[in-house]
């Protein structure tokens, strides 16, 4: 079975998103990247996880052509086969896989309904 670890969540303004998850539900929002901010919203391990088994975090991401509603991101074992399955099963690959340097691979599908999910490949912590 293949978790949902992490969540994305477009936004316009950035900086007025940031205000209101932080007010609204006490999430602590830093600045990943100009355009991505990483949302904390349960308490991490030393390894940077949740420390609450099924409990997630996630992310708001600057809203373009390359996002425009929320999305969840799967784990996956592996990317480039996660990928060839969607694609054989009538979904489309929106984002090939992209590296997210020491963290994990990255790339987006669109599934047979018409929406986007994020698949993940988490690089080893050792």
């Amino acid at each position: 079975m293949n978790p949902v670890v992490h969540f994305e969540i477009p936004a316009k303004n950035m900086k007025r998103a940031k205000g209101f998850y932080e007010t609204m539900f006490g999430w602590k929002i830093q600045a990943y990247a100009d355009d991505y901010f990483m949302a904390t919203t349960t308490p991490l391990d030393k390894n940077g996880r949740p420390k609450k088994p099924g409990a997630i975090n996630g992310g708001l991401q600057r809203k373009d052509r390359s996002i425009s509603s929320p999305r969840v991101v799967v784990s996956v074992p592996n990317l480039n086969r996660a990928l060839k399955q969607a694609v054989a099963r009538g979904g489309k690959v929106m984002q090939p896989k992209t590296e997210i340097p020491d963290m994990l691979w990255y790339a987006v599908i669109l599934d047979t309904e018409g929406n986007e999910l994020g698949l993940a490949e988490i690089m080893c912590s050792e």
